[in-house]
């Protein structure tokens, strides 16, 4: 901004279409937008003989999709031991919201809610599992991990068994 007979004594800034001019002042200002957002922002010049301009330029803030962590991979857990999961996001869009959800990958439904599940298989396998974030514009991140499930061991001893008093018992755990 210049002033060809004179010169400029104050920049007022429009940062948010209000129409407004309150929002910063001065020749160079820094703003940070926290959420996607689309604006024509407007500066308000005033030179030394009270006489005003105003410029207008369009600023553009895309969203960007959440950065996700699943956690670790877990590499041993017996069917039928519960898994606690530990998921985390960013996201530079602080002015949004988000769902989370879990997919453990053995079909049962998905957890939302949460970055902390618990979930228990029920039979052994390798599982793919799937932390997604979507926040509130549309950006999707995902992280997996996998969970390595061994079917627990069955106990199969023999018998019934049945004696006297002072009686000796062998008993034998092995299959038939």
């Amino acid at each position: 901004s210049y002033d060809p007979d004179g010169s400029i004594v104050s920049y007022e800034w429009d940062l948010d279409c209000d129409g407004d001019f309150s929002d910063a002042q001065g020749s160079l200002v820094q703003n940070t937008w926290t959420d996607d957002y689309s604006c024509n922002v407007s500066l308000k010049v005033t030179d030394d003989e009270g006489a005003t301009g105003i410029a207008t330029t369009t600023v553009t803030v895309n969203n960007v999709a959440p950065t996700v962590d699943a956690g670790t991979n877990v590499d041993y857990v017996l069917s039928g031991s519960p898994v606690n999961f530990s998921g985390s996001f960013t996201d530079p869009g602080t002015g949004d919201t988000h769902v989370v959800e879990w997919n453990f990958g053995d079909g049962t439904p998905a957890v939302t809610g949460t970055l902390a599940p618990t979930h228990t298989y029920t039979s052994g396998d390798d599982y793919t599992v799937t932390l997604t974030v979507t926040d509130d514009d549309g950006g999707v991140g995902s992280d997996t991990l996998t969970v390595h499930v061994n079917d627990a061991p069955i106990a199969n001893p023999s018998g019934p068994y049945t004696g006297d008093e002072g009686s000796s018992f062998t008993f034998n755990g092995s299959s038939s």
